[in-house]
C-alpha cells in the first residue's frame, strides 16, 4: 500500500453557500453580529461557544447544535427565526 494515494471524498455540501444555503435557508448570523458591533470572538465569549463554531455557522458549513441557536439569539437579542429564516 506504500506509495499509493487514497482518493479524496467529495465535500457533502457545496463550497460556496454551504449546508444552510443548500437547504434553502438564510443565515443572517454575520449580519446580526455586525449590527451588534461584535466580532466573532466577542460573540463567542458572550454566548459561551467557540469562535470556530461562530465561523462555521456564518459560512454555512455547520448547523448549530441544539441550544446553541438559542444562546446566539439570546446574546444578540433576537429570535432564532431572525437568524435562520426562510429565504424570501
Amino acid at each position: 500500500m506504500e506509495g499509493k494515494t487514497v482518493p479524496r471524498t467529495p465535500h457533502p455540501w457545496p463550497k460556496r453557500g454551504g449546508l444552510i444555503d443548500h437547504l434553502g435557508r438564510s443565515n443572517r448570523l454575520k449580519e446580526l453580529r455586525m449590527k451588534a458591533m461584535l466580532n466573532q470572538k466577542q460573540l463567542s465569549e458572550l454566548a459561551g461557544v467557540s469562535p470556530w463554531t461562530i465561523s462555521k455557522i456564518e459560512h454555512g458549513q455547520r448547523l448549530p447544535q441544539i441550544g446553541v441557536d438559542y444562546l446566539l439569539a439570546r446574546t444578540l437579542g433576537v429570535s432564532i427565526e431572525d437568524i435562520f429564516s426562510p429565504r424570501v
